[in-house]
């Protein structure tokens, strides 16, 4: 399972948001679309074959 934290989509910047501002991840940075597309890839392609039952946390450090 993939739990990404605060990822920068353009989700982020629609103004129905305006009330919920971001809270910047404790690396200081939002999580790169980028990042979690490439686990994926990893996980779903031949060498995370024999990874089970794990839950990846993407979160730039939110979770600390």
């Amino acid at each position: 399972m993939l739990s990404p934290g605060p990822t920068d989509t353009p989700m982020l910047n629609d103004p129905g948001r305006a009330a919920t501002p971001v809270k910047m991840p404790a690396l200081g940075a939002l999580v790169d679309p980028g990042d979690v597309a490439a686990l994926a890839a990893f996980l779903l392609g031949p060498h995370g074959k024999s990874i089970t039952g794990q839950n990846y946390v993407i979160c730039g450090g939110a979770s600390l």
